[in-house]
């Protein structure tokens, strides 16, 4: 049982910072600048986490909602002349790189970072323009981190004066930091998302009703920035084409019935019946030529509606047709009158059985022999038995799911065809499949798939579950797609609700959005801030929540590799580490995760909070 529990200040006040530079006196000679020191690029700045959180915030799309309008910033607020006029550019936009800049660098970088020198593999003198400076983002965001609190250069060199410092930081604040928002904003084009593995069982979950995780079987999906769900790394490579396809197949046998539980499809060749009386297998199946039988055992799995097919001829003679009667059990249920003189016809008959195994049987019971009739081949009536199949029980239990009533309730009858039954229960389920709105035409391709089905002779059931495979493989599913207008380049259009739903859903719950968003998004209400504030709310007190954790703080904070070889301890020096203290690892800060999380507490929280979670 995991319990909150309290951390003393002085177990974290009194810790040493990992990023303390080492202190030492005295310039140092260039002969001396040969020795080991630590590197400008080995040197890490310590990240707020808030700025991090808020980043993701923002990647995933929950505060991109962009209202369009001609000269606002989104937020109502109307950019003038005036203001453009009066706005003062930030005092690193006006350092000169070639005049100001590269002369510092020459001055109190290039001694280690420059041609002679190049410590830590930096080389200052490889960036000759402001541009190529912006290209590397990365190391020169390390360099201002270092050059702003005065631990570059080290201690032990010349030293810039504050205000060359002051000027050389300004700079590059402003050449990799600075954005005007004044300009045109540029939202650029959403990557289209492919569902991930999690993201595909949860939507079919929450879709269909089904416990099913068919993406379990899925390559593992491509990881890009630490994390699972980055779109620009969601390729779909041909094995997961096929398993698409398998999966589709899985999703819509468990979504939609199309067999009783209990069904069973027994089929014979009259040669494989077991035999009583004047009855012999011949090469036309089973021959009876006098009174006698042909039977078979059933295992009825349960009570229920049966259909025997029974595929028989017979040799006419005297005045009546070939008779065979059908028993099961000691009862008595139909007799099959064979037409037609040696023709081979199908008959059928349904019945009800009793569970348990019993004897189908089949009886000629009106042999009939006339020696001197003047028509030879009408002297000996016999009955021939070449196939016989059993199924059963028909049809589907009644305790079915809301979404397979829903996709089977409306069904094909004198007025109406199958396509339009199929048309009818699939013209509510498509938007919610595909996160949007979809036209009568998109309806009418997906309830084809049903009727093509039927006209090869499959049940309605059956058409239906062939529908929602195409479905299910359909681009429109396994990607999010949230706009299929063209836009010309530096237009600026908003995101319309139903993308923002899709957007919110997928972050918080990594599944689709449900009926309250997809209502809210219909009556184009969800990006209002104060809607927008309420659902989020709303949705992280439901327990689909615990995907954000699971998912989001399981990678963020590498939990997941608690579960992998990546974290194995020495046993040698730590010898009491076990599965068990694994498991408190990974638990331990998840639910620390979820408090912060649920109870809406600081971000800060997650680097000076003075509670914690242990497992007592």
């Amino acid at each position: 049982m995991f319990v909150i529990a309290a951390v003393d200040e002085a177990d974290v006040d009194g810790a040493e910072s990992d990023f303390a530079l080492p202190s030492k006196k005295g310039k140092r000679s260039k002969k001396a600048s040969k020795k080991k020191k630590p590197s400008l690029l080995t040197r890490q700045p310590l990240w707020i986490v808030g700025i991090t959180v808020a980043g993701l915030l923002i990647a995933a799309g929950v505060v991109s909602f962009f209202r369009s309008g001609s000269g606002t910033d989104g937020l109502g607020v109307t950019a003038t002349a005036e203001a453009a006029e009066a706005k003062v550019l930030p005092a690193g936009a006006q350092v000169d790189f070639s005049s100001d800049v590269q002369p510092f660098l020459k001055k109190y970088c290039y001694e280690c970072h420059g041609p002679d020198y190049q410590e830590g593999g930096v080389e200052f003198h490889r960036y000759p323009t402001s541009e190529d400076v912006v290209a590397d983002r990365k190391m020169w965001s390390k360099a201002f981190d270092l050059v702003k609190v005065s631990a570059m250069p080290p201690s032990e060199m010349d030293q810039p004066s504050d205000a060359e410092r002051d000027k050389f930081v300004s700079w590059l604040d402003y050449t990799l930091f600075y954005v005007d928002c004044d300009l045109p904003r540029d939202p650029g084009r959403v990557t289209v998302h492919r569902l991930n593995r999690t993201e595909y069982n949860n939507t079919v979950h929450d879709l269909l009703a089904v416990d099913v995780t068919p993406a379990d079987k899925f390559p593992s999906d491509d990881v890009g920035y630490g994390f699972d769900n980055i779109g620009d790394v969601l390729s779909v490579p041909p094995l997961l084409v096929e398993k698409y396809l398998d999966a589709a197949e899985e999703v819509a046998a468990a979504a939609i019935v199309t067999k009783h539980p209990n069904y069973l499809h027994e089929e014979f060749d009259g040669s494989e019946l077991k035999t009583e009386g004047a009855a012999r297998a011949d090469r036309r199946g089973l021959a009876i030529i006098s009174r006698g039988t042909g039977y078979a055992e059933i295992p009825f799995q349960g009570t229920g509606t049966y259909r025997v097919k029974l595929n028989a001829s017979a040799n006419q003679a005297g005045d009546e047709p070939a008779k065979l009667e059908f028993k099961v059990g000691d009862k008595v249920l139909h007799t099959f009158v064979l037409e037609g003189d040696r023709d081979k016809r199908d008959y059928e008959f349904e019945f009800r059985p009793e569970a348990g195994k019993k004897n189908v049987q089949f009886t000629f019971i009106n042999d009939f022999y006339d020696e001197n009739a003047a028509d030879k081949n009408r002297r000996d009536r016999n009955a021939y038995i070449h196939r016989v199949d059993i199924e059963g029980p028909l049809g589907i239990p009644e305790n079915i799911t809301d979404v397979q009533r829903q996709l089977t309730q409306a069904r094909p009858s004198e007025t109406v065809s199958v396509r339009e039954a199929a048309h009818q229960n699939l013209k509510d389920f498509l938007p919610k499949a595909f996160r949007r709105p979809v036209t009568p035409a998109e309806v009418e391709s997906y309830a084809r798939f049903a009727e093509m089905a039927v006209e090869q002779g499959e049940t309605f059931e059956f058409g239906m579950t062939v529908a929602l495979q195409a479905i299910l493989v359909s681009p429109q599913f396994l990607f999010r797609v949230e706009d299929r207008t063209v836009v010309p380049d530096k237009v600026e259009v908003p995101v319309n609700d139903f993308a923002l739903a899709s957007r919110l859903s997928y972050f918080l719950w990594s599944s689709m959005p449900d009926d309250e968003l997809f209502e809210l998004a219909k009556q184009n209400r969800l990006h209002e801030p104060d809607v927008l504030e309420a659902q989020t709310r709303r949705m992280l007190k439901d327990e689909r929540a615990d995907a954000l954790i699971e998912n989001f703080a399981g990678q963020w904070l590498g939990l997941r590799k608690l579960a992998t070889n990546e974290v194995a301890p020495d046993p040698e020096v730590y010898p009491e580490f076990n599965d068990m203290v694994r498991y408190d690892f990974w638990k331990e800060t998840e639910l620390f995760f979820r408090d912060i999380l649920r109870e809406n507490r600081s971000i800060y929280d997650m680097v000076d909070a003075r509670y914690t979670f242990v497992n007592d």
